[in-house]
């Protein structure tokens, strides 16, 4: 027998081998025999029978054996013909060989020499076999495979293309356009004989790749879909919309329903993956599929739940949420089981999915599931991107959940690290999230809000815009814990791509989100006429719309009838803001009115916490903040507490609270007294901030310089006693009309008391609470102890502060004549008398200075005679003499003068007035042009108060009026626009530095031009140094050195500061010198130069920016001085600011900061340089601007002091 024929003889022995150990005889017994042929053929035979369980009965250690000989024969041979290479891959894929195993590797590497011999079965199956393998081929095989099947790519069949696209994509290999354009005109010749596995596997390769087929391509593939729909296996279904799906493909609505019919068909045989991918494709598409569909899914999901992984939960309630699909109880219960069983396994996308999910669907999970997603979150919480962070808070908001402490401050850490990655939804979401959970953010993760919205501004959608001022005011006004303050640069971006929106886009929802954060907001936020008034309108007509009562509305009427009390259902504030459930009209007993606002707040109302605690919403809380500020006293009734109670415990619930001497607000979150206090000092400050940001960024008017202006002048007080005065800490009023005492009388602590508080608004029997703001309450408060002390009646400590406790829960006439008339009755005889002829000699003194004014004399005198002639109208005169501070008192003293002057032009008796003249009177001023009507509160607030102090109604309120003065506003037409000041660039700064070293590099250009480069060396040393105007324009002579030879330090500045912390006392100002490196060489030659042209034209100069006819003092105006200077500098370098926007010689200082910032320099460095305080909050709200960039520039003038100091420094900073 020749060896050709022995050979081929034992190649078909081993092709019939009937068991896997007849099999290994044969190789064992001719293993020195057997060439690549036989080999190739006994590892393909032994996978043939391992597959087999009949013909398996080898162990797998003795199967191992054997094959370990063929590898070993296998190495022997020097070349492999492609046929055998390729059956040898797909055979050791078929054994489940792992892809680095040495025989994988050693048939591998025959590839690239034997790919031209490679039919395209050979192809298909080596790309197959390292697919399943998951071996990773060089780059030179793959390109090897690709040039032979772009040259045989005709005679590929469906199978051959299908699994080559198919073991491309599971290997993550990106093959080139040319060979996906082959493999596509390939597929379209032979479409009509692929099988559904085949196409299939081709959809979903390409979705995996990221391919996108012509569209030619996939309507073949939909024709030939729809061939062969009834032999569609479950797992080729789900693959087949899966891809689409991935692919943003949406196929015909014929395609769709032949699907639909046959997923019906064999839905019983759809394992999990299987139905969440099909879930997950319909809703990615945005196809709804039928009822009918979606409920034989749903059955099949039940039947399987307990084999669902985590990533096949959360795609099955995504999927369900974005389709609108509401599942059956016994569903969400099921996935709730399964998922507590794996939420070990979820990662950070199925985490936020899942509660984006559920928050959606309105579904409220247990608190079970919600305490274990927030525990697994934060392991994995370094995981989360910004949409997943933002969907969580998002869903925690909706679903009313209340997250830990410590998820929430995870959640802010992680966002901190990957905010600059936010986009314009997301960081509405967050903030809208945070708002109604009333969470407080850090001032870090605040900030680095703040800074990411500027950024990406222009991408807000009108949702996004409306929910993100909603939930600022919000914030803003949550004065829970430390007060929140925002860049009002954010604000006012986020209104012009409001305004730039179309406001048809717009919802009720958004609008009704624009109005209250207006009202909230006030001037901070004050969109277009045309925008508020719809707004207004939207908001009006949600608060009308009739609304059928809650069962707990009904079940607390029921309560108040059974108690016989009388109240108003919903009924609208004064101010048309609130509709409130039930208000209840009482008086006190000294007769005056006492409101009070019955809430019935349901589930809505209310965050539960995994521990079962709840906390209201932040727009309850805001609610009820306005409600107080109205002078409502305000009950909520909690629906988790009042479902508890029985039938007579909610009458003696109810009837408790309404015999309360004092309406107090019973719901969550009441502050105490001391708390109270200084959640008011706060609020006054954010008034006085929002007052002082009106008048300098509001537009000005023309006005007449010469109007008189005519001054009530006050009694001289008594002598003081401390002894009977009750010590108040300063720091309760600190506002513009608080006063201290020199810090010689301080009191123990260092701290200043009120002892010498002047009298402010005390208006006596003139004041109804209700008609006033909290802060003016306290005011009243404050000042009543003083007057008190006046007018020489003793107070103890003990009565001050029941004094204060009642004036700040009742009212406060009632606590006012309860504490006078025992003090008058018993410790001085004949008091009321006195206060009547103080009363009397104030009036004359009145009567006095009211004749000053011009054509009203005698109706302004009948005036103030007609109110002197009742006790009352003795005391409101007496209190608008004494009572008011001047610069208060001038504000409302203008506005009742041009009433004056108003009546007596028309001859109208001016306590007759209706509101109809005083909108006539509002047309009247601006006519005049000397008052701005949008900022003319202050007059009118004057004229009402001085109607009420003598009894009457004030004439400027109401609808009619407040209609008027919302016209006149639109009408009134601006003078000349405030220009917006900018922090000076850190690249405007080094072009002026480098014109300043260019113009000084020779003595003789530095005579030349010495004011110029004066200028421009005094803007650049300015903005290095964040020094004030006055630092560098009164710096002696000696204390600005430069020495451009010297090899550490060659320019040295010796500044002393005087308002700052560092550990430098302010008695005696700190000085230090500031050296610059080596870098700032070109400066100091000009310095040298200017110094030496300076002395000699100006020997004298005390001060080194001197010049010859100058001469700066403590009186010179040195921000106008360097103001100018900058000017100069500005010019000679070609540079200026945008249309509307301006430099002075703050935006030296408030660059050189935001520079510094940006390098980034730590903060502690920049307020020690500066000049701020430690901590200082004026530094980061008005000096450093986060809309500045990092640029070169600043790291040019900043980044050397990020060394120690030691280096840069004769003073170090303080650690």
């Amino acid at each position: 027998m020749s060896g050709l024929s022995a050979a081929r003889i034992l190649t078909s022995r081993i092709m019939n081998a009937q068991s896997d150990s007849a099999l290994a005889d044969i190789v064992k017994q001719h293993i020195n025999e057997l060439n690549e042929i036989h080999v190739s053929a006994a590892v393909s035979r032994i996978a043939k029978l391992t597959a087999r369980r009949g013909t398996r009965t080898l162990s797998t250690n003795q199967r191992d054996s054997v094959l370990r000989l063929l590898e070993k024969r296998l190495r022997g041979f020097e070349r492999i013909r492609a046929r055998n290479v390729a059956g040898l891959l797909w055979s050791y894929a078929k054994l489940r060989y792992p892809g680095n195993h040495s025989a994988v590797q050693c048939v591998s590497d025959h590839v690239p020499r034997v790919v031209d011999d490679f039919i395209p079965q050979a192809l298909a199956n080596t790309v197959w076999a390292w697919a399943t393998m998951r071996h990773q081929p060089s780059s030179h095989a793959l390109a090897a495979l690709e040039r032979r099947m772009l040259a045989c790519v005709d005679d590929f069949i469906p199978q051959d293309l299908a699994n080559t696209v198919w073991a491309w994509a599971t290997m993550g290999h990106q093959p080139s356009a040319e060979v996906l354009t082959a493999l596509e005109r390939r597929m379209l010749a032979c479409v009509d004989d692929f099988k559904p596995q085949e196409l299939a596997n081709t959809v979903w390769a390409w979705a995996t790749m990221g391919h996108e087929p012509s569209a030619k391509v996939l309507t073949a593939m939909e024709r030939r879909m729809l061939a062969c729909v009834d032999d569609f296996k479950p797992q080729e279904l789900s693959n087949t919309v899966w891809a689409w799906a991935t692919m943003g493909h949406k196929p015909s609505a014929q395609v769709l329903i032949a699907l639909e019919r046959r997923m019906l068909a064999c839905v019983d045989d759809f394992d999990p993956q299987a139905l969440a991918k099909t879930v997950w494709a319909w809703a990615t598409m945005g196809h709804k599929p039928s009822a009918h569909a979606l409920d034989a899914l749903e059955r099949r999901m039940l039947t399987c739940v307990d084999d669902f992984n985590s990533q096949d939960l959360a795609n099955t309630v995504w999927a369900w949420a974005t389709m609108r699909y509401q599942p059956s109880a016994d569903a969400f219960a099921a996935l709730e089981r399964r998922m507590l069983a794996c939420v070990d396994d979820f990662n950070s996308q199925a985490l936020a999915n899942t509660v984006w999910a559920w928050a959606t669907m309105r579904h409220q999970p247990s608190a079970r599931a919600l305490a274990a997603l927030e525990r697994r979150m934060l392991a994995c919480v370094d995981d989360f991107i910004p949409q997943h962070l933002a969907n969580t808070v998002w869903a925690w908001a909706t679903m009313r959940h209340q997250p830990s402490a410590t998820a929430l401050a995870a959640l802010e850490r992680r966002m901190l690290a990957c905010v600059d990655d936010f986009n314009s939804q997301d960081l509405a979401n967050t903030v809208w999230a945070w708002a109604t959970m009333r969470h407080q953010p850090s001032a870090h993760a605040l900030a680095a809000l703040e800074r990411r919205m500027l950024a990406c501004v222009d991408d807000f959608n009108p949702q996004a815009l409306a929910n993100t001022v909603w939930a600022i005011a919000m914030l803003m006004n949550n004065i829970e814990g430390d007060k929140i303050t925002i860049d009002q640069d954010v604000l006012d971006q986020l209104l012009h791509q409001l305004e730039a929106t179309e406001f048809s886009t717009l919802e009720e929802q958004h609008f009704q989100q624009i109005f209250q954060a207006h009202h909230l907001l006030g001037d901070r936020f004050k969109p277009s006429v045309t925008l508020l008034d719809q707004a207004r309108e939207v908001w009006a007509s949600g608060l009308s719309s009739s609304s059928s009562q809650s069962s707990l509305e009904k079940e607390v009427a029921a309560c108040l009838d059974r108690l016989g009390i009388t109240y108003d259902v919903e009924a609208l504030t004064e101010d048309g803001m609130h509709c409130v459930d039930m208000l209840v009209r009482g008086r006190t007993d000294d007769g005056y009115k006492k409101l009070l606002a019955i809430e019935c707040d349901g589930p809505v109302h209310f965050f539960r916490a995994s521990d079962g605690t709840y906390r209201i919403d932040g727009s309850t809380y805001a609610r009820n903040c306005d409600l107080r500020k109205l002078g409502l006293d305000v009950l909520c009734v909690a629906w988790h507490e009042w479902t508890s109670l029985t039938k007579d415990e909610r009458d003696a619930y109810l009837r408790r609270e309404l015999q309360e001497p004092s309406w107090r607000h019973r719901g969550a979150d009441q502050p105490e007294l001391a708390e109270q206090i200084q959640l008011l000092r706060e609020q006054n400050n954010l008034l006085v901030q929002q007052n002082l940001q009106r008048s300098r960024e509001g537009p000005r008017l023309g006005f007449n310089r010469n109007q008189s202006v005519v001054v009530f002048s006050s009694l001289p007080r008594r002598q003081i006693s401390t002894n009977n005065v009750c010590t108040i800490p300063a720091t309760l009023t600190r506002g513009p009309n608080s006063h201290r005492l020199p810090t010689d009388v301080a009191g123990a602590q260092g701290e200043p008391h009120l002892l010498n508080l002047t009298s402010e608004y005390i208006y006596l029997h003139a004041v109804e609470k209700g008609k006033k703001h909290d802060s003016t309450v306290l005011r009243i408060l404050l000042s009543l102890l003083s007057y008190l002390e006046v007018l020489e009646f003793g107070l103890s400590a003990a009565r001050a502060q029941a004094l204060a406790a009642e004036a700040l829960t009742e009212n406060l006439v009632a606590a006012v004549e309860a504490q006078l008339r025992p003090v008058a009755a018993v410790e001085q005889e004949g008091a009321e008398e006195e206060a009547r002829l103080l009363a009397a000699g104030q009036r004359a003194q009145l009567l006095e200075r009211l004749r000053g004014i011009d054509n009203g004399t005698t109706l302004v005198a009948e005036t103030v005679a007609r109110a002197a002639g009742s006790a009352e109208g003795l005391r409101a005169i007496a209190a608008y003499g004494e009572g008011l501070q001047r610069t208060v008192y001038e504000s409302y003293q203008t506005g009742v003068n041009h009433l004056f002057e108003y009546c007596a032009e028309l001859e109208l008796d001016p306590l007759q007035i209706t509101p109809a003249d005083a909108a006539h009177f509002l047309t009247w001023l601006a006519q005049r042009g000397t008052v701005q009507i949008s900022s003319a509160k202050p007059y009118f607030s004057g004229i009402n108060q001085f109607f009420k102090d003598l009894g009457l109604p004030g004439p400027c309120e109401g609808w009619l009026f407040n209609r008027a003065k919302s016209g006149l506003v639109n009408m009134q037409e601006e003078i000349e626009p405030a220009p917006h000041e900018l922090p000076l660039p850190a690249t405007v700064a080094k072009a002026i530095y480098d014109r300043a070293c260019a113009l000084g590099a020779t003595a003789a250009s530095a005579a030349d031009n010495l004011s110029l480069l004066r200028a421009l060396l005094a803007v650049a040393i300015c903005f290095m140094t964040m020094s004030r105007p006055i630092s560098i324009l009164l710096l002696p002579t000696t204390d600005l050195t430069a020495d451009p030879d010297s090899a550490a330090h060659c320019v040295t500045v010796t500044r002393q500061h005087v308002k700052t912390d560092h550990g430098i006392d302010r008695n005696q100002p700190g000085r230090f010198p500031l050296s610059f490196p080596r870098r700032f060489a070109g400066l100091a030659t000009a310095l040298r130069n200017f110094t030496a042209a300076r002395a000699a034209v100006y020997p004298t100069a005390t001060h080194f920016f001197e010049l010859p006819g100058e001469r700066f003092t403590e009186k010179t105006n040195f921000g106008d001085a360097l103001g100018r200077m900058l000017g100069t500098a500005l010019t000679t370098a070609a540079l200026r600011a945008a249309e509307g926007r301006v430099y002075t010689a703050r935006s030296l200082r408030s660059g050189g900061a935001s520079a510094a910032e940006m390098v980034p320099l730590p903060r502690s460095k920049i307020e020690f340089l500066g000049g701020w305080a430690v901590d200082s909050k004026r530094l980061s709200q008005h000096y450093i601007s986060r809309a500045t960039p990092p640029t070169y520039a600043g790291r040019f003038f900043f980044d050397w002091l990020i060394l120690p100091l030691a280096d840069n420094m004769a003073l170090d900073f303080p650690s």
